[in-house]
């Protein structure tokens, strides 16, 4: 799995002084106050996001963090998960 680290969470947590501690922290009262249960993040969560080894956390979690910094998951450097095609493209002709 090819991993690209995402610098632009690394870059807003930075300016608005959070460890990785401190947002997994703040991320799981979001998730709670959403959905009456606490969420399950830890430091390491935080940093898997970061080192790009998560690239688009679960529904809840990503309202939650989008909650927290007031901006689109997008925008923090996360990059949705493609759809599966139900087809299978159909292969190209060879044009001799």
């Amino acid at each position: 799995m090819d991993t690209t680290r995402n610098t632009v969470l690394e870059a807003w947590m930075k300016e608005h002084g959070h460890s990785s501690n401190s947002l997994a922290e703040a991320v799981n009262m979001a998730q709670e106050r959403l959905t009456g249960r606490p969420g399950g993040l830890d430091g390491s969560s935080i940093r898997a996001w970061k080192a790009g080894r998560v690239r688009w956390p679960k529904s809840a979690t990503r309202k939650a963090l989008e909650d927290v910094t007031g901006l689109p998951a997008t925008a923090l450097g996360f990059v949705p998960r493609r759809r599966a095609q139900s087809t299978p493209a159909s292969p190209q002709e060879d044009p001799d």
